[in-house]
């Protein structure tokens, strides 16, 4: 992380709980106007009004000098926040899923994928499934089987780095990484810098049939495990076996839960639920049933607040369908079973009244 101050650049860096210095040629700053950190989260800076609240008049040198040092040590506890948009999930010689853990849509065109020294932008690659604009909580799948952009994931040894542009050597340019096989590989030097992988760190090979998955947590070898059993792909919820190409990935309420509970007494319980990507260019909706199936409603989005329905057993579904003259029969009244066309629910949210 870098901290500007008038009068010099200090580059601060904690490393195993030590504070480390190192001091540039000077550079002039204005400790009034805002300043970029390597963070995706924009501009940071010190409002007047907290400068007031502490005693500080920023009019004069006294005060400015004060203002910097207390600047400085505000910010030199921070750690370096993980990047919103992550590697999900590699399938070997076949396709890299990414996933949106943060809290804001992200548009991912202009990412890249490295294995060096392959590259590819994610607006070149054939996306399987999801959105380039990628939501919080979803999935996309781009194909990296070589044929286009270049990139290729073998299983048996490998790397793949996630840009922001094109700086393939920058730390700041790098989100993620995920090395296997061995260790060492083209960007693993730029990722360790980032602090986003350890060295000396990798997962283990994996077979052709075989994938790697992050498990959500941490920057080393022991965050992936292997499957032979992979989820990519947004298999999940899909009636190919008709001939239709649509389908829609689990999905869950905020925390996980596929059900809950709620009491009937009119005070309202909105209830979030998180999607987790689908058939990119296909039409999307909701549909809540009771539990045998019958359209109750047709919300917009989420949140929905069951409340008003009664005692009883409510299920939610995400839809995702080709929006043609065949498909129908999505009517309060129908069941389930009356539509048609080409779509895929997902699983049900179950809500007990």
């Amino acid at each position: 992380m870098y901290l500007e101050q008038k009068g010099r650049l200090l580059s601060h860096r904690l490393e195993k709980g030590r504070h480390c210095f190192a001091l540039t040629n000077p550079f002039k700053f204005n400790l009034m106007q805002p300043f970029s950190t390597m963070q995706d989260s924009g501009p940071v800076f010190l409002p007047k009004t907290f400068l007031r609240k502490k005693g500080l008049d920023v009019s004069n040198p006294v005060g400015r000098f004060l203002a910097s040092f207390l600047l400085v040590f505000l910010l030199l506890g921070a750690t370096k926040v993980q990047s919103q948009v992550v590697i999900n999930e590699v399938l070997a010689n076949t396709s890299v899923e990414l996933k949106n853990i943060g809290n804001s849509t992200v548009d991912v065109s202009d990412y890249w994928l490295c294995n060096f020294p392959d590259y590819a932008r994610l607006a070149q690659l054939n996306v399987i499934c999801g959105d380039l604009e990628l939501a919080p909580g979803e999935f996309l799948t781009v194909e990296v089987d070589g044929s286009v952009g270049g990139v290729e994931v073998p299983g048996n040894d490998g790397e793949l780095g996630l840009y922001i542009n094109s700086s393939f050597g920058s730390p700041n340019s790098i989100r993620d990484y995920v090395e296997w096989g061995s260790s060492g590989h083209g960007r693993s030097s730029v990722a360790v810098t980032a602090e986003i992988w350890e060295a000396g760190n990798f997962v283990s090979s994996f077979g052709a049939n075989e994938s790697i998955e992050y498990t959500g947590t941490g920057d080393e070898a022991a965050s992936w495990a292997s499957t032979t059993s992979p989820t990519i792909n947004c298999t999940e919820n899909s009636n190919a076996s008709n001939g239709c190409a649509v389908f829609v990935n689990d999905i869950n309420l905020v925390g996980g839960a596929t059900s809950t509970s709620i009491c009937v007494d009119g005070v309202g319980d909105p209830l979030d639920v998180e999607t987790n990507g689908g058939t990119a260019d296909a039409s999307r909706g909701w549909i809540i049933t009771d539990d045998v199936g019958n359209i109750l409603a047709l919300p917009a989005a989420p949140p929905f607040d069951l409340d008003g329905a009664g005692v009883g057993i409510c299920q939610i579904w995400y839809i995702r369908y080709e929006d043609n003259d065949a498909f129908g029969g999505n009517m309060v009244g129908n069941n389930l079973t009356d539509l048609t066309g080409c779509f895929a629910l997902s699983n049900p949210i179950t809500v007990i009244r």
